[in-house]
Protein backbone atom coordinates (compact mmCIF):
# COMPACT_ATOMS: atom_id res chain seq x y z
CA UNK A 1 0.00 0.00 0.00
CA UNK A 2 1.54 3.63 -0.91
CA UNK A 3 1.25 5.72 1.83
CA UNK A 4 0.06 9.56 0.75
CA UNK A 5 2.88 11.76 3.06
CA UNK A 6 2.41 15.45 3.24
CA UNK A 7 5.22 17.48 4.24
CA UNK A 8 4.25 20.00 7.28
CA UNK A 9 5.07 22.92 5.35
CA UNK A 10 2.51 22.24 3.10
CA UNK A 11 0.26 21.44 5.19
CA UNK A 12 0.14 24.76 6.69
CA UNK A 13 -0.15 26.45 3.49
CA UNK A 14 -3.04 24.45 2.41
CA UNK A 15 -4.81 24.47 5.45
CA UNK A 16 -4.81 28.19 5.51
CA UNK A 17 -5.39 28.25 2.23
CA UNK A 18 -8.65 25.86 3.49
CA UNK A 19 -9.64 28.15 5.58
CA UNK A 20 -9.37 32.05 3.58
CA UNK A 21 -5.82 32.76 4.07
CA UNK A 22 -4.86 33.34 0.73
CA UNK A 23 -0.89 32.58 0.12
CA UNK A 24 -1.04 36.56 -0.55
CA UNK A 25 -1.40 37.04 3.51
CA UNK A 26 0.64 34.06 4.40
CA UNK A 27 3.40 35.99 4.90
CA UNK A 28 4.05 35.70 8.46
CA UNK A 29 5.34 32.49 9.58
CA UNK A 30 4.81 32.78 13.35
CA UNK A 31 0.95 34.08 13.27
CA UNK A 32 0.46 31.59 10.47
CA UNK A 33 1.40 29.10 13.45
CA UNK A 34 -0.86 30.59 15.72
CA UNK A 35 -3.91 30.90 12.92
CA UNK A 36 -3.14 26.99 12.19
CA UNK A 37 -3.04 25.69 15.69
CA UNK A 38 -6.31 28.01 16.43
CA UNK A 39 -8.19 26.34 13.72
CA UNK A 40 -6.84 22.48 13.90
CA UNK A 41 -6.03 22.51 17.61
CA UNK A 42 -2.37 21.18 16.70
CA UNK A 43 0.59 21.92 14.61
CA UNK A 44 1.41 21.28 10.99
CA UNK A 45 3.61 18.72 12.02
CA UNK A 46 1.49 16.83 14.22
CA UNK A 47 -1.34 16.78 11.94
CA UNK A 48 1.16 15.55 9.04
CA UNK A 49 2.21 12.93 11.41
CA UNK A 50 -1.49 11.89 12.56
CA UNK A 51 -2.15 11.66 8.58
CA UNK A 52 0.19 9.52 7.54
CA UNK A 53 -0.55 7.24 11.06
CA UNK A 54 -4.24 6.94 9.56
CA UNK A 55 -2.72 4.78 6.75
CA UNK A 56 -0.04 2.89 8.77
CA UNK A 57 -1.78 1.95 11.83
CA UNK A 58 -2.21 -1.06 13.05
CA UNK A 59 -4.92 -0.61 14.82
CA UNK A 60 -7.90 -2.39 11.64
CA UNK A 61 -10.47 0.13 12.89
CA UNK A 62 -8.78 3.19 12.69
CA UNK A 63 -7.26 2.94 9.47
CA UNK A 64 -8.41 5.35 6.57
CA UNK A 65 -6.95 3.68 2.96
CA UNK A 66 -7.34 7.03 0.78
CA UNK A 67 -7.60 9.74 3.04
CA UNK A 68 -7.97 13.18 1.52
CA UNK A 69 -5.94 15.93 3.09
CA UNK A 70 -9.12 18.23 2.59
CA UNK A 71 -11.54 15.89 4.73
CA UNK A 72 -8.82 15.37 7.47
CA UNK A 73 -8.08 19.00 8.19
CA UNK A 74 -11.78 19.72 7.92
CA UNK A 75 -12.42 16.84 10.79
CA UNK A 76 -9.32 18.14 12.93
CA UNK A 77 -10.90 21.85 12.57
CA UNK A 78 -14.51 20.24 13.62
CA UNK A 79 -12.63 18.94 16.58
CA UNK A 80 -10.73 21.55 17.32
CA UNK A 81 -13.61 24.14 17.39
CA UNK A 82 -16.31 21.64 17.15
CA UNK A 83 -18.95 24.01 15.14
CA UNK A 84 -22.16 23.10 13.78
CA UNK A 85 -22.46 21.36 10.00
CA UNK A 86 -23.45 25.21 8.65
CA UNK A 87 -20.45 26.49 10.27
CA UNK A 88 -18.07 24.21 8.89
CA UNK A 89 -19.55 24.36 5.81
CA UNK A 90 -19.02 27.98 5.27
CA UNK A 91 -15.71 27.89 6.42
CA UNK A 92 -14.65 25.00 3.73
CA UNK A 93 -17.25 26.39 1.52
CA UNK A 94 -18.99 22.95 1.19
CA UNK A 95 -22.41 21.58 1.82
CA UNK A 96 -23.29 20.39 5.41
CA UNK A 97 -24.13 16.74 3.53
CA UNK A 98 -20.09 16.59 2.33
CA UNK A 99 -19.42 17.94 5.95
CA UNK A 100 -21.04 15.38 7.74
CA UNK A 101 -19.59 12.42 5.65
CA UNK A 102 -16.38 13.55 5.34
CA UNK A 103 -15.58 14.39 8.94
CA UNK A 104 -17.25 11.54 10.18
CA UNK A 105 -14.80 9.33 8.47
CA UNK A 106 -11.49 10.44 10.44
CA UNK A 107 -13.41 11.18 13.92
CA UNK A 108 -14.37 6.61 14.65
CA UNK A 109 -10.94 6.50 13.51
CA UNK A 110 -9.39 8.67 15.91
CA UNK A 111 -11.63 7.17 18.75
CA UNK A 112 -10.62 3.78 17.68
CA UNK A 113 -6.87 5.14 18.53
CA UNK A 114 -7.56 6.25 22.19
CA UNK A 115 -8.89 4.93 25.22
CA UNK A 116 -12.55 6.34 24.49
CA UNK A 117 -12.27 3.73 21.44
CA UNK A 118 -14.31 0.88 22.93
CA UNK A 119 -17.22 3.36 22.81
CA UNK A 120 -17.91 3.39 19.28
Amino acid sequence: MAVLSIPSADVLTLALEFIRFSRARQNDHTANLRRFAAHFGACPETCSAIFVDFQTTQIATARIAKPQVFDFLMAMFWLKTYPTEHQTAGTFKVGEKTVRNNVWKYIPSEAAKTSFGHIL
